[in-house]
């Protein structure tokens, strides 16, 4: 794959690849932190929310892993991030509407992995979804 600046952007052992998979693993990271932060319930319906920033957290540590361990993770560590991601990501969403932040933010949060996953420009369409989640946090919380 070619990245915008011009180079192959599918390795992520050098060049803009590297930079790519150091990038999006310290930003899943830091969404991990920010969702922990605004955490806005408890018992059985925080532990649904607590599962973004673990699944996040396993992801961003995957991809922060990879240049220094030299090669992708295995399936398994793979499925082990996107399942509880995906589930914490849509009961985050949902949970953090009129909480924490309005519904067409909640709609970006929940729809996080689709984005990703799905469409074209998605890193910018992620940052879009994160930067919306801070401008809108309840400064007493963030």
């Amino acid at each position: 794959m070619c990245g915008v600046l011009g180079g192959d952007d599918s390795d992520h052992f050098t060049g803009l690849g590297l930079l790519s998979e150091l990038t999006a693993g310290a930003a899943f990271v830091a969404a991990a932190v920010a969702l922990v932060a605004l955490t806005p319930v408890t018992g059985w319906r925080g532990l649904l929310w607590w599962l973004a920033p673990a699944g996040l957290t396993v992801a961003g540590g995957t991809m922060l892993a990879v240049p220094v361990v030299g090669q992708e993770p295995a399936e398994w560590l793979f499925v082990l991030a996107v399942l509880p991601t995906f589930v914490g990501l849509v009961a985050a969403g949902v949970l953090g509407t009129r909480r924490v932040w309005p519904g067409w933010v909640g709609a970006g949060v929940a729809l996080l992995l689709p984005i990703m996953f799905l469409l074209p420009l998605n890193g910018f369409l992620m940052a879009v979804v994160w930067t919306s989640v801070a401008v809108t946090a309840p400064r007493d919380r963030a």
